[in-house]
């Protein structure tokens, strides 16, 4: 029996276009009807979360930040939250210091970016896709290194634009070197870090002990990397059809792509069934 399901949001629960089918909305009112918890996992900040999920009645919970947070949809309070560490915090702005690289930080659940990369972002390689998404949730500072700097005891996650694949592998090969850090990717561009103990995985595993429900009870569905620890802990774990093969392989199950209501579709046929 599923009591508990964790959702990615983006090329997961919502289509290529942002938007959330009625199909979908549908098979989450059924799920929350028969006293399932829905859950947001998510590797966006809290404050950037979509505002279609106000629109469902019965959402309880998000995790947000690649699980630096589990956060009441409701009212907004901070129930757990995993911030970086201080030191690791200097490390990684000690590496990126000879990089021009964009970076992102996100302090209680807003997500900050220098202001010129957020009135610009193809100066800085980011893909055309992101700018609408990018304007309309980072907020910007005018140093956004001297700002990660001031807010190191503070940060849920630190974000590394990275458009070209060479220098992201280079940057995740010596963010590894680091070691200590969780670093994870959501999309091709980003590289994303949080604490050692970050991850959707780990956010979901308190909020499961937090309300009494078994790792075998839950069921989570995810498209990325960032998805792939919350995929392996869940009872059932699922990945999309517009998932990278190697995620497809890891999960137990793999369902229909975003675009075509994959997540109720599984939600249909293993919970409402």
């Amino acid at each position: 029996m599923i009591r508990l399901i964790a959702l990615d949001l983006d090329g997961t629960t919502l289509r290529s276009d942002g938007s959330l089918s009625g199909r979908t909305r549908q098979a989450l009112r059924a799920a929350m009807d028969q006293g399932v918890h829905v859950v947001v996992a998510s590797g966006r900040s809290f404050h950037s979360l979509p505002t279609c999920l106000k629109e469902i009645q019965g959402l309880e919970y998000a995790i947000s930040s690649n699980g630096a947070a589990v956060s009441r949809l409701t009212d907004g309070a901070l129930l757990y939250r995993n911030c970086m560490e201080e030191a690791k915090v200097l490390e990684i702005l000690d590496l990126m210091e000879s990089y021009p690289a964009a970076l992102e930080g996100f302090v209680d659940g807003i997500p900050y970016a220098g202001r010129a990369y957020v009135e610009n972002p193809a100066a800085f390689g980011a893909p055309p896709g992101s700018f609408p998404y990018i304007r309309r949730t980072r907020r910007p500072v005018d140093d956004i290194r001297e700002f990660l700097r001031e807010n190191r005891t503070r940060l849920d996650a630190v974000d590394i634009l990275a458009a070209d694949a060479g220098f992201k592998r280079e940057i995740e090969e010596k963010l590894a070197a680091l070691g200590g850090l969780y670093v994870t990717s959501s999309v091709p561009h980003l590289v994303e870090i949080g604490n050692r103990t970050a991850g959707k995985a780990s956010a979901l595993a308190w909020l499961s002990r937090f309300l009494a429900i078994p790792q075998e009870e839950i069921l989570a569905c995810g498209n990325a990397e960032n998805d792939r620890d919350m995929i392996l802990y869940a009872g059932t774990g699922v990945a999309v059809g517009n998932s990278p093969e190697s995620l497809q392989a890891a999960a137990d199950l793999v369902t229909e792509d975003n675009d075509h209501d994959g997540v109720a579709a599984v939600i249909e046929q293993v919970v409402l069934a």
